[in-house]
C-alpha cells in the first residue's frame, strides 16, 4: 500500500502520496456518500500513476452539516450540499491537473455520478477515462432509500432531472467510460446505469467502441478495506487497471 498524506491542491484538500512527479498519471478517486471513503479499499496498482482521494462534502465540519441533514432533508440538505461543493472542487483538480498530464477519473457509489459530471462539466479537459463503481447517473435511488420524502414534489423532480448527467452523455465526448456494478449491490441497484449505458450507445457515436458495462456477481455495495479482497472485488480491481492501461495507451 502506497502512503498517502494529505495535501492541498489548489486551496482543495486530498490525500496523494508525497513526491509525485509530472510525468506521472493522476487517477482521481472520488469517495461515497454519507459513507467516508478509505483509501484501503483501492489503490491504482499501475506504476507511472499516482492516486489522488477526493472525499464527497470537503472539509470535515462542511460535511458533517450535510450529514446532520439526513434525516430531515436528504436531498437538498445532505446530498445535494455535498455533492455541489464536490463537484465545484473536482472541476478545479482536473484543471489543475490536467495543466501538465492526462487524468483519469474513478468514482464510487455517489462518487460515480461526480466523475461522470466531472467529464461532462470539463468537456476540453485531457481527461482519458471515467470509472464508475456501484455508481448512477442521478438522483433516483434515493427514493428507496428515503421513500416517506416529498418525492412527488414538482421542484424536487426538476432538481432531479438538472442534476441528471443521461442529458449530459454528449459532453462526455471520446473519453473512455467503464461502468462497474456489483450485481449483490443493495444500496444502488443496477437499473439506473444500465439504462445510462444503453442511452450512451444510441446518442454519444464514441461509445460502441470507448464504452463498456460490467456487472459482477458476488459484488456488494460496500468493500472491504483490507488487504485480503473477495474474488468479485479482485476482478472489478483488476478489470479497472486493465481500462486504465487501455485508456492512457499502455496496451
Amino acid at each position: 500500500m502506497v502512503d498517502l498524506v494529505a495535501q492541498s491542491i489548489n486551496g482543495i484538500t486530498v490525500l496523494t502520496p508525497e513526491g509525485v512527479t509530472l510525468d506521472q498519471i493522476p487517477i482521481i478517486v472520488v469517495g461515497d456518500f454519507p459513507e467516508s471513503f478509505n483509501p484501503a479499499v483501492w489503490q491504482p496498482n499501475l506504476p507511472g500513476t499516482y492516486p489522488v482521494y477526493l472525499e464527497i462534502g470537503g472539509p470535515e465540519h462542511v460535511r458533517q452539516e450535510a450529514l446532520n441533514s439526513l434525516l430531515s432533508d436528504p436531498l437538498h440538505g445532505a446530498y445535494l450540499s455535498a455533492a455541489t461543493r464536490t463537484r465545484e472542487d473536482l472541476s478545479h483538480l482536473v484543471r489543475t491537473l490536467g495543466q501538465s498530464s492526462q487524468v483519469v477519473l474513478t468514482g464510487f457509489g455517489v462518487g460515480g455520478l461526480l466523475a461522470l459530471w466531472a467529464a461532462a462539466d470539463n468537456r476540453d479537459a485531457p481527461i482519458a477515462s471515467v470509472i464508475t463503481v456501484n455508481g448512477a447517473p442521478n438522483w433516483e435511488f434515493l427514493k428507496d432509500r428515503y421513500p416517506h420524502y416529498a418525492w412527488p414534489s414538482a421542484e424536487i423532480k426538476d432538481t432531479i432531472s438538472s442534476w441528471d448527467v443521461s442529458y449530459r452523455i454528449p459532453r462526455i465526448g471520446s473519453r473512455s467510460v467503464l461502468l462497474v456494478h456489483g450485481q449483490d449491490n443493495r444500496e444502488i441497484r443496477s437499473d439506473w446505469i444500465e439504462e445510462f449505458y444503453l442511452m450512451a450507445l444510441g446518442v454519444n457515436r464514441h461509445a460502441s467502441s470507448k464504452w463498456a458495462y460490467h456487472r459482477i456477481p458476488g459484488l456488494a455495495h460496500h468493500m472491504s478495506t483490507g488487504l485480503q479482497k473477495t474474488t468479485a472485488e479482485q476482478a472489478a480491481f483488476d478489470l479497472m487497471d486493465r481500462w486504465i492501461r487501455t485508456s492512457l495507451g499502455w496496451e
